[in-house]
């Protein structure tokens, strides 16, 4: 057997024919993919060998060689469900039969990931528990109860979520211990990674609700004044988004505009000083005549930008025909999806208006989906499509998210008691779950992370709720999680972090693991690069340094 990377498997195929055969492959997960163009030959009496990725289930056909008279004949099509590491024969028998069998069943990957959340379950026990003898036996410092008096003023249970957020972000971008699963979706779907850049969004959402008010109605800061503050919080945001897009190469001729803190950055500035004027025009009175819609009713100004945003999105992306070659409403990949229908129409009307405003050479240069539907053929991409998952109508949707988390913590400032708190909370979480599962379900709305669609905003909304309702629960009310430690350490030094883990991934000590055939060793470069950052937002929190943009 040859060697094999990671998540990767090899079909032996062996023509005992006296002719020519095809063998043409295609992923399963690629809707309605048609085969490759471009098959594998075989001659009479040969043996090739082909690696493939284990991601997907292997789609094969074996047809018999066409010398141009169009008689070619498939022999067997099947599919091949692999494991990593795995090896397969197939034989073409003299008698036009297919035999398939497996050599090696390969191996299960997912024990070195659940072996090391064990681990690590097992270490925050040991340290916790040590820690809870060391203090009743010994004092702490005066230093540390300084801080932790300090902290305990602050909404302890949203700097621990927001903690846990950067801590998986770092996770994910470093590579996630080549966990295939972990990393986003290709196009249409929801997995693991895809719930972490949202719950940032509604985090800021809930920031925004407890700093604006702090800003406008306590400290009574004049209107003028408090706009220039968003107004400078998001323009360093967007200058910090770039100068990391600039560590890409290609100088200002390919210079990405879109990215994480740009969206970050629009979408501050928008909500932000929406909610400003929400608050200067309620400044005396922030209470509706019916009491249970004290969080509603006197912020308009947020429902009218939440309605307006909603109304652009619907009308754009499927009301608008963006371009004569692409059918109204296209919100799929392009490239080979759907038999290869509309191969340039990637991303639909989000991808249009990235490249009409933004440029091509200024969005992202490569394309989520590209082992799926822009295959390389001849050492190069069959279509070249290139679509940016942080483009400007995704904006829209971005906005939505905020307000959400913004109503969330509006709940906080209007309602005292925990359980109108959690009644609101829960009555907002399913009515978003329910949205979701209408729009997605009958597949009007496909959730989709590349496009930052409105189911896709609503998912990640309902799941964000239901995180912060349970860190607030075990941090905030029954305080049975201490400050959410360690997790508000990070959290209160998120922008630091970020920042950082992008300048030093791929260095000593964050990264030391080349190419090998195991994930356990990228599993625990990356959660050893994790932890280490982990150490140093520790380490700063103890020294009173926190970085804010």
């Amino acid at each position: 057997m040859v060697y094999l990377p990671i998540d990767t498997a090899q079909l032996t195929l062996v023509n005992k024919l006296e002719r020519t055969i095809n063998l043409y492959t295609q992923f399963e997960e690629c809707y309605k993919c048609p085969f490759l163009p471009k098959p594998s030959q075989v001659k009479g009496g040969d043996t090739i060998i082909k690696k493939f990725h284990t991601y997907y289930t292997l789609q094969y056909q074996v047809t018999t060689y066409d010398n141009g008279d169009n008689m070619s004949r498939v022999l067997c099509s099947s599919t091949i469900n692999a494991q990593d590491q795995s090896s397969h024969l197939l034989q073409i028998t003299e008698s036009f039969k297919c035999v398939l069998e497996t050599l090696d069943s390969g191996r299960t990957n997912i024990w070195p990931l659940i072996i090391a959340i064990i681990l690590l379950i097992l270490l925050a026990a040991l340290f916790f528990g040590g820690k809870y003898f060391y203090r009743r036996w010994k004092d702490e410092t005066s230093i540390n109860d300084e801080l932790d008096n300090k902290i305990s003023q602050r909404l302890n249970s949203l700097d621990a979520f927001r903690g846990l957020t950067i801590l998986l972000m770092i996770f994910v971008n470093w590579g996630a211990g080549e966990y295939r699963f972990l990393d986003h979706a290709e196009w249409d779907g929801l997995r693991f990674a895809d719930f972490i850049f949202p719950a940032f969004i509604f985090i800021m959402g809930v920031t925004m609700a407890i700093s604006l008010k702090n800003l406008v109605i306590k400290k009574d800061v004049p209107l003028l004044k408090a706009y220039l503050q968003v107004i400078l919080r998001s323009i360093k945001l967007f200058l910090v988004g770039l100068v990391l897009n600039s560590r890409a190469g290609g100088g200002l001729k390919y210079l990405r505009i879109p990215g994480v803190l740009q969206r970050f950055a629009i979408t501050y500035l928008i909500v932000g000083s929406v909610h400003i004027l929400s608050l200067h025009l309620n400044k005396d009175e922030l209470y509706s005549r019916i009491s249970y819609l004290n969080d509603i009713v006197p912020y308009w100004p947020d429902w009218i930008l939440a309605s307006i945003m909603i109304i652009l999105y619907f009308s754009l992306t499927f009301g608008w025909k963006f371009d004569s070659d692409c059918p109204r409403a296209y919100t799929g990949p392009g490239g080979m999806y759907d038999k290869q229908s509309h191969p340039y129409c990637v991303g639909g009307a989000a991808n249009k208006i990235d490249k009409a405003i933004f440029g091509e050479n200024h969005i992202y240069q490569y394309f989520t989906a590209a082992n799926l539907y822009d295959p390389i053929i001849d050492d190069r991409r069959q279509f070249n499509l290139k679509h940016d998952p942080e483009g400007l109508l995704g904006v829209t949707n971005s906005i939505i998210l905020a307000i959400i988390g913004l109503q969330m913590g509006k709940i906080i400032l209007t309602y005292s008691s925990a359980k109108q708190r959690f009644i609101r909370w829960a009555i907002w979480a399913l009515s978003l779950g329910v949205l979701t599962a209408i729009l997605a379900g009958t597949g009007a709305v496909p959730i989709n992370k590349n496009l930052w669609s409105f189911t896709f905003v609503c998912a990640t909304g309902t799941a964000s709720i239901i995180i912060f309702a349970i860190f607030y629960l075990l941090i905030d009310l029954l305080k049975i999680w201490p400050l959410g430690k360690p997790f508000h350490y990070p959290g209160m030094n998120s922008i630091l972090l970020y920042i950082g883990h992008d300048f030093t991934g791929g260095m000593l000590p964050f990264a030391f693991v080349a190419d090998c055939d195991s994930h356990v060793w990228p599993l625990t470069q990356n959660i050893i690069g994790v932890l280490l950052w982990l150490l140093i937002s520790v380490y700063l929190a103890k020294k009173n340094f926190f970085l804010t943009l």
